[in-house]
């Protein structure tokens, strides 16, 4: 079994449900894998179920629920997650906050990988510290 972190907009690309779309058909790929062990974080929650359900977007929010739902293991939100991401964010020039806390707790989750939907230039790509795949590749 894989330890795989999800970034959310893997979840975002998974849930347009989109047959024509690449990236989406990817996304839904690695998310009903069957060797995986999911690691997550509420940061990834928070980020993109309150935008859903806040929208409206009730198909979203329950494509999201279900995910989480399945999660085997939550990496604890604490200082040590966001010390860790403070120097990700040093160590990884361009590195946003919310991609340096995803990074920290893939990092904290002790995980195989981490997937994200962004692409391969984008700064959480070049992270160091934890292996990471974007689905362009």
């Amino acid at each position: 079994m894989k330890r795989t972190y999800i970034d959310s907009c893997v979840l975002i690309a998974a849930a347009r449900l989109d047959n024509n779309n690449d990236i989406c058909q990817k996304a839904l790929n690695v998310l009903t894998s069957s060797d995986r062990y999911f690691v997550c974080s509420y940061y990834v929650k928070l980020e993109i179920l309150t935008h859903a359900i806040r929208n409206k977007s009730n198909a979203e929010a329950k494509f999201y629920e279900t995910f989480f739902d399945n999660v085997n293991e939550w990496v604890e939100c604490n200082q040590a997650l966001l010390e860790c991401a403070y120097n990700e964010m040093l160590i990884n020039n361009g590195l946003s906050g919310i991609d340096a806390i995803h990074v920290s707790a893939a990092i904290i989750g002790n995980v195989d990988e981490l997937i994200t939907a962004e692409k391969p230039e984008k700064p959480i790509c070049k992270s160091k510290s934890v292996k990471v795949i974007s689905l362009y590749i």
